[in-house]
């Protein structure tokens, strides 16, 4: 099988994004098991680590482009306003359309207006997008009154419209949730949705040994994602002085790409780590995993990561949303987070064998191989 893969984020194995390091273990199993595997790229995340990429995705085609607006990711893909430099689309298009491709698999949203640009066929299209735009430009309508709310439902249905064109001639759509699929449905009827999770590799992930302190509570993530900087701040804003109060010995680690937390760094209880080279040393680092996501849509790949390193999770039910398998304890609020505590004081909540499931679940169904099957399996029907 003959397949091109066109990604709206640089794919190598130390990028600290969520969506594009799935998108890098799913490049690796693709070019792993067909015949012939074509990458071509844009750097969204602005990581510019293009070097690394093309050493490991042989022949993989770099793609520049820039916004006719003012840059705001909070603004979610302006995509008809997106320009691409014209020599390298050139380039890209010559060396393309002599191939066949049999499968051509299409990432997020940008990806998608550079696909439209290149005009490629391919036999078959499938379009994967996890944390939808088009849902989450909906949410950011909620408050918004006049003018600006009118200018949000133009640029909602303007990017709605743009995409249904654009995805008309595709066949599937993978999705990472059971809640996006149902959305999706709605949204592009005529595509065949499926559900793809995240998938890791166990080995690289060394289950920790337990901590006896309670009190060492962790956030990781990348904090130029919004939802990221939004859970982070509202924790720290609207449940952490209230947790102090009861447990005042309570610590939180928080670390991360761009954690310049302005405000949250003046805390004796909280220590900022910024950008960790080891995974597993800032999980070493803490008992709870907590993930106070309040908005955003996706499977929080974070949380996989978790529960390979053994450590148990919090969360809200937004963020468990798609880790049903995964036996996690939900907090909405302060109340949530002290009744947990205490259940764990008083051995009602055995955080050590929730802990021990969640490994086995990750090594029975969220491995990179497993989760590689799947996609490849849908890619050859």
């Amino acid at each position: 099988m003959n397949i091109l893969m066109i990604s709206s984020f640089n794919l190598f194995a130390g990028t600290r994004f969520g969506g594009a390091k799935r998108l890098y273990l799913f490049a690796r199993e693709l070019q792993k098991n067909s015949d012939e595997f074509t990458l071509v790229y844009l750097d969204s995340c602005f990581e510019k680590a293009s070097e690394e990429t093309g050493k490991e995705f042989k022949g993989s085609i770099s793609i520049d482009f820039r916004y006719r607006t003012h840059r705001n990711l909070n603004f979610l893909y302006p995509i008809i306003s997106v320009l691409f430099k014209r020599d390298q689309i050139d380039y890209a298009r010559k060396l393309l359309i002599a191939k066949k491709f049999d499968v051509i698999l299409v990432s997020f949203p940008l990806a998608l207006e550079l696909f439209r640009t290149l005009d490629l066929k391919g036999s078959k299209l499938v379009y994967l997008e996890d944390d939808l735009a088009l849902d989450t430009m909906k949410k950011n309508e909620t408050g918004v009154r006049g003018i600006k709310r009118i200018w949000k439902r133009f640029r909602y249905f303007q990017l709605y419209g743009h995409m249904k064109k654009i995805l008309m001639p595709f066949s599937a759509f993978l999705a990472i949730t059971q809640q996006e699929k149902h959305e999706i449905e709605r949204l592009f009827p005529w595509l065949d949705c499926r559900i793809i999770k995240y998938g890791i590799n166990p080995s690289e992930y060394t289950t920790l040994p337990f901590k006896s302190s309670l009190f060492s509570l962790g956030f990781i993530g990348n904090y130029n994602h919004p939802p990221n900087l939004a859970g982070i701040q509202n924790f720290v804003h609207s449940f952490l002085p209230s947790l102090l109060e009861k447990y005042p010995d309570l610590h939180l680690h928080v670390a991360g790409k761009n954690a310049n937390l302005t405000g949250l760094t003046d805390n004796k209880n909280m220590t900022i780590h910024g950008e960790v080279q080891e995974l597993k040393t800032f999980y070493d680092e803490i008992t709870f995993f907590i993930n106070p996501i309040i908005s955003g849509w996706g499977l929080r790949t974070k949380l996989v990561e978790a529960a390979a390193f053994g450590r148990p999770i919090i969360s809200t039910r937004l963020g468990a949303e798609g880790l049903e398998d995964l036996e996690m304890s939900i907090a909405e609020t302060v109340q949530d987070y002290l009744s947990i505590f205490n259940s764990v004081k008083t051995g009602r909540l055995d955080i050590v064998k929730m802990a021990e499931h969640n490994r086995r679940m990750v090594e029975l169904r969220y491995t990179i191989e497993e989760q590689g099957r799947n996609l490849l399996s849908i890619l050859s029907e």
